[in-house]
């Protein structure tokens, strides 16, 4: 269970990960900000019993890379912050979410955000997303593990968790029908449901 910790905590610490200094971001002082969080020390590996993950790639395809350069021309390329959020997260939300409002409530709050990013943060953020690269320490992973993916997430497809899925020993796969790249929040019951009858699961094994 410790060495599923420490490579989850180098995913997140090292190198391309949310909480290393070198990652850009899109604050002021980038490095202080991803700086400051606190890896996680020996009593909480000790506590770590399963792991979650959702919407996840290892390494970028063919594919993704050319996603990437099309969502970091888009900031620059849009005629204003509105029509760049209605771009980006057609690839973000399902359908539903576009046609029930959910999405233009969304992007109006994003709108009324008074701290809004660079351009170049944007940018900078997108370059740290494709240089993600995992593929090579999944293995380490010995937390029962269970990935989730949307059927019709078009920025991680189901193939890119089922990758994920297969390099980590004894991992579950499933697809939500239906959802996209945030399950959690388009479907929190159905997303919350998943998660607990697998925790449910991993307790029951002791």
């Amino acid at each position: 269970m410790a060495c599923a910790v420490e490579a989850f905590a180098e995913r997140k610490f090292g190198p391309g990960g949310p909480f290393h200094p070198g990652t850009p971001g899109a604050w002021t002082d980038s490095p202080r900000v991803r700086g400051s969080a606190q890896i996680h020390d020996r009593a909480f590996t000790g506590l770590v019993r399963s792991l979650v993950l959702c919407s996840t790639w290892a390494r970028s395809d063919a594919f993704l890379r050319a996603a990437v350069k099309f969502w970091r021309w888009l900031p620059e390329a849009a005629p204003s912050e509105r029509a760049f959020l209605e771009a980006f997260y057609l690839w973000i939300y399902t359908p539903r979410a576009h046609e029930d409002g959910t999405v233009g409530k969304i992007i109006e709050d994003v709108l009324a955000f008074p701290y809004q990013p660079s351009t170049e943060a944007i940018q900078r953020s997108i370059d740290a997303f494709v240089a993600h690269d995992t593929a090579g320490r999944l293995a380490q992973i010995a937390a029962p593990t269970l990935v989730l993916a949307g059927e019709l997430d078009m920025i991680t497809p189901p193939r890119y968790g089922r990758v994920v899925a297969d390099g980590i020993p004894g991992a579950r796969f499933e697809v939500l029908a239906g959802e996209a790249h945030q399950p959690f929040q388009e479907a929190p019951g159905l997303f919350n449901a998943t998660v607990d009858s697998f925790w449910r699961e991993v307790e029951a094994r002791g």
